[in-house]
């Protein structure tokens, strides 16, 4: 009976550590693609064309009047730029009710500046912000305004221009009475950016980017996400790392991550443009993104790694999988300290020549994370790392895992052996070739002592 039910136990921590292992991998994954779908909606550009529409200039209506009756316009009288756009602008009439309301509130919005509140996300970013600071009381004077955008599938205009091409420029004529109203139609021809740094500028939010409204939104779902999603809850015989500092880790992933993903968007200022004519910019930043998704990996490792106490076991917990280890199996228990390999310490050096990141690569040359080896009869060794590579404890429940340790009936190795290693391992194959140097328990203290003392007056200095 003693047996099953530590069999149902080890069941039981298996199931609960395959849940543990898809919750976090699941709290992690929205939070990055959250993050992607941020800037790809913030970026995303429209390439359609448009229709710009305004209110003619004098010298357009003196030439428009003299010219009504011929059905046509020379263009000799129009402003040069407009007389570049257009040989011969069209006069189109509007007809039937659906086109007289619409001229009638392109109109009043034109002349008089009163554009209706569903018509608001057709203004430029100034003229928008001119109308609600009028509104406020904070501008004394009216803002006027300059033109209109309707998109390319919107009637009336989609029937009247409907013979057009994008680059054309036409005139919408209505009769009020005995007189003519006119407003300037340009088909405007697809937008394009012409290089690093260049924007939509002057085509309406809603025109040029209009999913990026979306962003806080996509933001918000995947941090609710993150934070609604069961936090795991340990009992007492169970050594797992501190959730403030697992939530730290993500924290910092993710400002890596999220900031060298969005960057080259935000320059390019379109997902197109940046995948496509810029990507060899864009792979620049996104190949140090990459560093940030590791970063999110190692995050997500640590919040699933725990140690279960059992009664005639270990068991070790992480994203690899679930071994367990019988208090009767551990041939020898051994400390060991993981530090950084010398090759990634020099480049940080060299790095740091450059003027920046000092600081990083002298904190790195003094990091070492701390724990202890477990070594089994079939050969396996399992690390147990106590410390975190500042030398902090960052393990709960840590006293009772070590007075567990000493209480073994196994070989207690007085030494402790150093090795270099990017990410400190979990289960592998032991290996005496993965040796740096051994040196005696008693000089560990000291020896970590003086690495936090040495990174201590770095900090300080840096």
């Amino acid at each position: 009976m003693r047996t099953d039910s530590h069999d149902d136990d080890y069941c039981t921590i298996v199931s609960g550590a395959k849940r543990l292992v898809a919750l976090e991998s699941m709290r992690r994954c929205v939070l990055a693609i959250g993050l992607f779908l941020c800037a790809f909606l913030f970026s995303w550009t429209d390439f359609r064309p448009y229709y710009a529409v305004t209110e003619p200039t004098k010298w357009d209506l003196q030439e428009l009047t003299t010219a009504a009756s011929n059905g046509a316009l020379s263009t000799a009288a129009l402003l040069p730029e407009r007389a570049e756009r257009a040989a011969k602008p069209q006069i189109i009439l509007v007809e039937g009710e659906q086109g007289k309301r619409w001229f009638a509130s392109v109109k009043r919005a034109l002349v008089d500046g009163d554009v209706m509140q569903s018509w608001r996300y057709r203004l430029a970013g100034d003229q928008l912000h001119d109308i609600k600071r009028f509104e406020q009381g904070k501008a004394l004077l009216k803002p006027s305004i300059r033109r209109l955008v309707f998109g390319q599938e919107e009637e009336p205009l989609a029937t009247l221009l409907r013979q057009k091409h994008p680059g054309e420029e036409v005139v919408l004529s209505l009769a009020n009475g005995s007189s003519k109203e006119y407003l300037m139609v340009y088909y405007s021809e697809a937008p394009s950016l012409v290089g690093l740094g260049s924007s939509l500028f002057g085509i309406p939010e809603a025109f040029s980017y209009p999913l990026r409204h979306y962003w806080w939104l996509t933001l918000t779902v995947a941090l609710l996400i993150y934070v609604l999603l069961p936090w795991p809850r340990h009992p007492e015989n169970v050594c797992a790392y501190k959730r403030w500092q697992v939530i730290m880790g993500d924290f910092a992933s993710c400002l890596l991550y999220g900031m060298f993903m969005a960057m080259p968007l935000l320059i390019v200022g379109s997902v197109v443009g940046a995948v496509t004519t810029w990507f060899w910019f864009t792979a620049i930043f996104w190949t140090l993104a990459v560093l940030g998704l590791c970063a999110l990996w190692w995050s997500y490792f640590y919040a699933v790694y725990c140690i279960y106490m059992l009664d005639d076991r270990l068991i070790v917990a992480c994203p690899q999988g679930v071994r367990s280890a019988r208090f009767e199996e551990i041939t020898n228990i051994e400390s060991v300290i993981c530090v950084p390999p010398k090759w990634l310490i020099i480049l940080s050096y060299i790095l740091a020549l450059s003027g920046k990141g000092a600081g990083r690569a002298l904190l790195l040359a003094t990091s070492s994370a701390g724990g202890c080896c477990i070594g089994t009869k079939n050969g396996d060794a399992i690390y147990v790392w106590t410390t975190n590579p500042m030398g902090q404890s960052s393990m709960t429940n840590l006293d009772r895992l070590t007075s567990l340790l000493a209480s073994l009936k196994c070989k207690q190795s007085p030494h402790v052996r150093e090795f270099e290693a990017i990410f400190p391992p979990v289960i592998e194959r032991f290996s005496d070739r993965k040796t740096n140097r051994i040196f005696e328990q008693s000089t560990d203290k000291r020896i970590l002592d003086d690495r936090k003392e040495a990174a201590h007056d770095r900090n300080e200095r840096f």
